[in-house]
């Protein structure tokens, strides 16, 4: 089912710094934004993005046993949470710093001491980057399930459906349609509808126009004349009726 912005979860930020100072700051002022969670060493700060996969990890570079340097290297490494949006932030004045850090595959990167303003803008911003994300992700969730949905639904019934493109190439054959004309959807790809379904008047044997072409000129539905006949591909031959 399709979700609205308003139904998705409570975003979730994990900040992994050693300063308690700097974490408190960050979370007065981002608390308004999502849910703060905070770890104060690297180690630990792995262990909880590995298990509560937050929409974005503000890390700080320098830090005792494991900097950030190393911690997003984990977190790149890692499947479950390659795909985390990483803020670096950092008071170090280290030549080329924020260079390294998007090169390291940062999103972001905040210097210290915090222009409050500043850093609640950048991480307001990324975050309504990731929740769009997860808006486009259900939509197309959604539409896969309703697609096969239909698709189980029209495999199902006992009647032949066939449908194209604009441009009347099929786009789908249920198995009582692939049975009637002698084709097989999944391995004769890429056929026009006057391909797979072969209508012939049952008096002259004129080939007929496939009603299909008006139907998508006229954006009417068209139905085939009673007259018609279908010439299945292993030259069986279906009268209309």
């Amino acid at each position: 089912m399709f979700k609205s912005p308003q139904s998705l979860e409570t975003q979730k930020i994990l900040i992994i710094d050693d300063s308690l100072q700097n974490v408190l700051f960050l979370q007065n002022s981002l608390s308004d934004l999502a849910d703060i969670h905070f770890s104060l060493s690297g180690i630990e700060g792995l262990a909880m993005a590995n298990k509560m996969s937050p929409d974005i990890i503000i890390l700080d570079i320098a830090m005792p046993e494991m900097d950030g340097w190393q911690v997003c290297k984990e977190l790149k490494s890692n499947p479950v949470t390659q795909a985390i949006p990483i803020i670096f932030i950092t008071g170090v004045d280290q030549p080329d710093a924020e260079a390294l850090a998007l090169a390291q595959g940062a999103i972001d990167f905040i210097t210290k001491p915090f222009d409050p303003k500043i850093c609640h803008l950048r991480v307001k911003n990324q975050l309504k980057l990731v929740l769009q994300s997860k808006i486009l992700q259900h939509a197309e969730q959604a539409l896969f399930y309703e697609k096969e949905r239909l698709r189980i639904t029209l495999e199902s019934i006992g009647d032949a459906v066939i449908a194209t493109d604009t441009k009347g190439y099929i786009t789908f054959m249920n198995p009582i349609a692939e049975r009637m004309t002698g084709w097989h959807f999944k391995k004769d790809s890429h056929l026009k509808i006057e391909e797979v379904m072969l209508l012939r008047d049952s008096n002259s044997k004129e080939p007929l126009l496939n009603p299909i072409y008006i139907a998508l000129s006229d954006k009417r539905i068209a139905g085939m004349a009673l007259n018609s006949e279908l010439l299945s591909h292993t030259l069986n031959v279906y009268s209309v009726e």
